[in-house]
This record gives C-alpha cells, structure tokens and sequence, in this order.
C-alpha cells in the first residue's frame, strides 16, 4: 500500500462469462465488447473467497495503523445487487465491521497491563445531503424525529468533526454487533413508514480508538478513527432528447466531489469542505492519508455494462501522479506569501496605533467625568491628600458605572441569544407544519394508488375470466365436432359389415352422446370457475384489510397531528399571560423608581438638609398612555390578568368558528373514498386557519416585547441613575457628619478653656471659614 489509495476487485459470483477474463494473479479485468476495456488493481478477490482473508488483505494493515494512532477509511463502491454491503456489514456471516472490531479489542487486553484502552461506535447516513444519526435507534427504537434532522458537520482545527452523532462505547464482540444490528433495524423500520432509500444512501460506521498510559487522563490520551463506509448504488446516466440525466443527481454529485478529492489526495491544497461525503471522508484521513476501496462487481452478461461504468468511475479515482512533483512552493508564492504577510504587518500597526490613540481619548473624557482640569501628572505628585482621596471616590464611582455598562451590555447580548433561539424555534415550528402537510398529501396519493391497484386487480380477474371461458368453449365445440366424426365412421363401418352375423345392440344416438359429453364438460368448467370466484373474492378481502389498515393509520396521523397543534397553541397562549405579568410587574418597577428619583430629589435620604438637585436631561421620561396603549388598557383593569380572560373570549370566539375535531370525529373505516378527501382537505383549512392566528399572535408578541425592551432601558438608566445618586449621597452625608463632629468638638474646647487668648476669634474665624 505505497500509493494512499489502494483498489481492490470483489466478485459477485465465480459465474464464467464469454465477455469479462479476469487474470486474479495481476490483478487485471478485460471486457471483450464493442471497445475493449482493461483495468488493473491491486488484487481481484473471487466470489467464494472468505471474509478473513478479504480482511486481511485490505484493512488488517489500515487497522495497524489505527493502533498506532492515525486515522484511516475502508470504502465499499459499486452497483445494485453487487455484495458491497455484505462486505462491510455482513448479513448472515460476519463482515469487516465485525473483525475489525475483534482486532481493536484483542489489541485492547494486550496491552491492558500499560494502556488504558476504550473503542466507541456511532452509525451515520447521508441522503439528500443530510446526515441522520442512525445509532440514535440504539436506545430509542421510536424516534424516527432523527430523520427530519441534520446532523451538522463542524469544523476544528481545520479538521471536521461530529460531535452530535451519537457514541456508543463497546466492551466485547457482542455489543458492537447489536449496536450495528440496532441501528440498520432502526432504518428498516423507518423505511415501512415511508420509502425504501437505503440504497441511494451512503452508511458509514465510525470506530473511535482512544489510548491513555495508566494514571494518566483522558484529557492526554491519543485518539485515532477508522471510518468504514458503504457508498451507494452508482448508476450510470440515461439519454433524454440527446442528453444525459441522471435518475439521482445529488447521489451523482457526491460521487463527483469524491473522485475530486481522491485524485488531488496528494495536494496540499484539498478540496474536501465542497460536500458533506467529503467532509465525513476527510474525518479519517490523516496527514499521510492512507485509504482502502473495495469494488464489487458482477460478472454477469446482464451487468457488463454497469461493470464497466463502476470501474470506469474507480479509476478516476487514482490520485494525479503529477502531484508527486509539487512537494515545494515556487518562488512566486513565496513572493506572495512575503507580500501578505508584509500587508498584514501594516494593518497590525495601524490597528495598534488606533488603540493608542483611543486609550488617550478615553483618558481624557474619564478626566472630563471626574472633575480634574489639572495635569493628571501634576496631581498625582502633590501631598493634598484629601484632593486624592475625592480623586480616587470619583474612580472608584466611575468604576462601579463602567461595571454596570458592561453587566447591562452582558444582559442586552443574552436578550438578543434569546431572541436567536425564540427565531429557530419559530422557523422549526413553521417546518415541522410543512412536513405535516406534505406527509397527509402523500397519504392521499397513497390512498389514491390503492384504489387504482384495487380496480385494475377487479379488471384482471374479469378480463382473464372471459378469455379463459372463451377457451374452453373453443375446445369444447371442437370435441363435439370429433365426436361427430366418429360417431358416422363407426356408423358407416356398421353398416358395411356382413348381414348373416348376429345382429349388434342398437347404436348409440350422436344427440345422446353429444349432451352427454357437454353435460362432464360443463361440469368440469363449473369447478374450474367455482375455484377462480374463491381465488378472487380472496385477494378482494385482502385488499381491503390492507386499505382500512392503511386508512386507520392515516387517522391516527391526522388525531396526533391536532393534539401537537393544541398543544402548540395553548403554550403560545401561556406566553402571551407570562409576557403581559412581566409587563405590569415592570410598570409597578418603574413606578417605584420614580418614587425613589423624587424622594432622592427632596432630600428625604440625607436628613433634610439639602434637596439634591438633578439635571433634567438625565432624569428619564416616564410611561405614558399615547405611546404606550396596551400597557394602560392592561393597568387600568380591575385585576391584573383580566384582559386575559377578555382575551380568552376572544380565542373561544374565534375557536367556534373553527371546525371541532373532538366533535366531528368519525371512524374512518366508516367513511367512503369521497368523504376522506374530503375530511383531510377539512383539516388542511383547519390548518391554515391556525397558522394565521399563529400569525397574528406573533405580530402581538413582536409589539408586546419592543415594548418590555423599551421599559427595561428606561429601568436600567433609572438604576445607573440611582446608583450614582446613592454614591453622591454617602459622600456628601460622610462629609456633613465629619463637619459636625468637628464643630461639636470645637464648641467643647471653647466651652472649657477661657477666653483670654486674643487669638481665639481669628482662629475661629478661620475655622468657619473653612466650614
């Protein structure tokens, strides 16, 4: 295995073939057609060949390599009816899923005495370019929700990964084969609901192999991952006025990205991010990729053809030998690459000195903020230290602002994720009704196709009826006509025979033998017809369990499909309460912080000794009725919740008007072909008339919430403007007790000591003066 993609032949069968000759030793397949055609590969494997050896040929050394911690693919590629899926999965005997599971675990217990060593398995699909987590199954058999989800294929460390999907450890043989089994079962029964897809859907089995030295943590263990895969059915492409076409163009395409990334495997430059088989692909190739591709063919006459285009597509496969040459840059990317990095050095600058001079900026207005019209520098040398004391208050205030711009920037970023998440949701909800109304068009269609197999089975069986009735006359008049025949012949003999001979019994009449032989025949044809009516009154009953089945099932869709919508519904209605509490319980907040701005304003907190005057831009406006109307219909009501009881009038209002499926519910097997059409289009109007209410109470919602924003920026300019209230206030208190204190010690002094210093006027004076 030299080249990073190495190629290997499997045979359906060990059937000769005038057109393919097959050279096992070299590895060569030659069809002998109209062009003939001739590959090479590493090796051709017959069509009796074990499973064991396939594996050890192609992934035993693929799985060394995971052993010892690189990542590595294993793909099986081919036809319809070709054996590729057997090769990977195995359905009666074990395929290479299963070895290579026992390989990983025997690996394991050799090396339990050192190494800590554990194997995960997740089980993936794509179809239609979405990926479906098929190990989901495993623990839930039921939740078929999977199907209708992507599995996103993330990006790390310029590396895909698929954290989503699930991962399921494995401890013995046993496990890994059921979560395998689990996890097609899962599908299966997916595709009784539906379709079959399988075919047109490429699965892919990911083996995670993790390593740790004993005492050592998961966090410093190594990793490595073996994807198997089973692409598939290729097809090849029909011609339609003079133009190929294909019946699957999204299966055709990934192929295409595939056999890209596979030629240019040796290319640094790999285009493996164009579609999502690449991506999956690209999980298991490391920087020296090493990959495996088994192709099954069938050497029937029948499928030459599509041999030929299966191989054909492989050998667009092989990587470019011209990539083997480009191992360095060329001095003109090297100039480029100077070149950029050189740009980028400049925009760095530029950027650095952009920051510089913003730093200065944001110096000069935090000055401005505080109050200092002096050189910073200046003040920070002098001894005043009651200047820096008021200095290091007004920081300290400015601090606490900052912390409480940055805590209402933290909170308006949550609001907006919220708001993200409440668009997603909204736009699944949307989804998930459309898919609802695909899946009761498709039951209808479905429908429609029973009753169009139903009336061509009644035409068959009358049309074969009358052509076998007209058979069976014709070989009865035949009879008769043989019959008569004979009768004269015999007759004729008779009468030529001698007279002097006894004379024979009386001759039977033609007329009597001819009703007698109609008479058997018709019996005969009575059975015949009795056992064809038996036949076919069976099928008809047949039919028709499997149209009421099919019915009932369509019914209980419908039934599930109104409970979701209910359901749906009165959690919008919960809302709607919730969002009108918040509301009302916001205005009381208002209210009360405009109490407290008033109260702050009188001088009510300091003692009543000074009212603290506020500037009348920084005081918000409050609340009024013309620009907020709903929220003073909802305050002047007698009791908070009232308008959602008036509102609750209204939706029963309009619900009467609706149609009532508790009420109108009939069984449907009661109900001919024309009333279920005519029961879903009901519900379809149903639907409709849902959504626009739906509509229409989002539009209320989208008002009601610019409204709380609005109310919530006005509360948190109310707190930032209390805050800093409440900072001033405590330090203008402080200082007006230090006053007092000072004063009340004077008082004293000059209580105990007597006037007779001439000094004592002045020093007072200059006392108050300070005061």
């Amino acid at each position: 295995m030299d080249s990073p993609v190495t190629i290997y032949v499997k045979l359906k069968t060990d059937e000769k073939s005038d057109v393919i000759s097959i050279s096992r030793d070299q590895g060569e397949i030659s069809f002998q057609d109209s062009k003939s055609h001739t590959y090479n590969f590493a090796r051709v494997f017959p069509g009796n060949i074990l499973i064991t050896e396939i594996f050890d040929v192609t992934t035993k050394p693929l799985v060394n390599l995971v052993k010892g911690g690189i990542n590595t693919v294993v793909l099986a590629f081919g036809h319809k009816n070709t054996g590729k899926k057997e090769i990977i999965f195995g359905e009666d005997d074990v395929g290479l899923y299963h070895l290579t599971i026992d390989s990983l675990l025997d690996f394991a217990e050799e090396m339990e005495n050192t190494k800590e060593v554990a194997v995960n398995v997740s089980v993936i699909e794509l179809y239609n370019d979405m990926v479906h987590d098929l190990a989901y199954g495993v623990n839930n058999p039921n939740g078929f929700e999977v199907f209708e989800k992507n599995v996103e294929i993330r990006e790390h460390l310029g590396k895909p990964i698929i954290s989503d999907a699930t991962m399921i450890e494995v401890r013995n043989s046993l496990e890994a084969a059921n979560v395998l089994k689990d996890s097609l079962a899962f599908r299966k029964s997916y595709e009784v609901k539906g379709m079959e897809y399988s075919d047109r859907a490429h699965t892919f089995i990911l083996i995670y192999l993790k390593q740790r030295m004993k005492g050592s943590t998961w966090n410093q263990a190594t990793s490595s991952t073996l994807v198997l895969g089973s692409l598939g059915a290729c097809e090849r492409p029909k011609i339609k006025n003079g133009k190929e076409y294909y019946e699957q163009p999204l299966l055709s395409k990934s192929f295409g990205a595939l056999s890209k990334v596979l030629a240019n495997i040796k290319s640094p430059k790999l285009p493996w991010r164009d579609h999502p088989l690449t991506k999956i692909i690209k999980i298991g190739l490391a920087d020296a990729p090493k990959l495996a591709i088994i192709v099954g063919i069938n050497p029937h006459k029948s499928c030459t053809q599509d041999s030929i285009h299966a191989l054909s597509f492989i050998e667009k496969c092989r990587p470019n030998q011209s990539n083997n040459l480009i191992s360095k840059l060329t001095d003109e990317e090297i100039n480029m690459q100077i070149q950029k990095l050189q740009e980028e050095k400049v925009e760095l600058k530029n950027k650095l000195r952009k920051i510089i001079i913003h730093q200065e900026n944001q110096l000069k207005k935090l000055c401005d903020v505080m109050g200092i019209t002096e050189d910073i520098e200046g003040i920070l040398n002098e001894s005043n230290s009651q200047e820096l004391e008021k200095i290091q208050a007004r920081k300290d205030s400015v601090q606490k602002v900052e912390k409480q711009v940055k805590r209402n920037q933290e909170l308006q970023k949550r609001f907006e994720e919220n708001k993200v998440m409440l668009d997603k949701i909204k736009k699944l909800e949307y989804l998930n009704q459309e898919q609802h109304l695909k899946k009761i068009i498709d039951l209808k269609e479905h429908l429609q196709r029973l009753k169009d197999e139903l009336l061509t089975i009644k035409f068959n069986s009358k049309y074969y009826e009358q052509e076998k009735v007209d058979a069976q006359s014709d070989e009865l008049a035949k009879m008769v006509e043989n019959s008569k025949t004979l009768i004269n012949e015999k007759r004729i003999i008779v009468e030529k025979l001698p007279q002097t001979l006894n004379p024979l019994p009386k001759p039977i009449n033609p007329e009597e033998l001819k009703s007698q032989g109609k008479q058997e025949i018709i019996e005969i044809y009575r059975k015949r017809f009795a056992d064809q009516v038996r036949i076919h009154n069976e099928e008809t009953r047949v039919a028709i369990q499997k149209k009421d089945q099919s019915v009932s099932e369509k019914q209980k869709i419908i039934t599930n499909m109104m409970k979701n919508f209910q359901k749906t519904r009165q959690e919008k209605k919960n809302k709607i309460k919730s969002l009108c509490k918040e509301m009302t319980s916001l205005y009381d907040l208002v209210q009360a912080q405009k109490k407290l701005l008033t109260s702050i304003q009188a001088g009510r907190f300091n003692q009543n000794l000074k009212p603290v005057n506020i500037p009348p831009d920084r005081i918000p406006e409050m609340p009024t009725e013309s620009s907020y109307e709903e929220l003073f219909k909802i305050i002047k009501n007698d009791k908070r919740n009232s308008h959602l009881s008036v509102k609750e009038k209204d939706f029963d209002k309009g619900k009467s008007s609706k149609v009532n499926f508790s009420e109108s519910y009939i069984e449907p097997s009661t109900l001919k072909d024309e009333d279920l059409i005519e029961l879903i289009s009901n519900c379809k109007d149903a639907i409709k008339k849902s959504e626009e209410e739906f509509k229409a109470s989002e539009i209320k919602h989208n008002n009601l919430s610019v409204k709380i924003n609005e109310q919530n920026e006005i509360i948190k300019n109310l707190k930032t403007d209390c805050e800093l209230y409440k900072d001033l206030y405590k330090k203008e208190q402080k200082q007006r007790n230090e006053s007092k204190f000072l004063i009340e010690s004077q008082r004293k002094i000059i209580d105990i000591i007597p006037l007779k210093s001439p000094k004592r006027p002045s020093s007072h004076y200059a006392y108050r003066s300070k005061k």
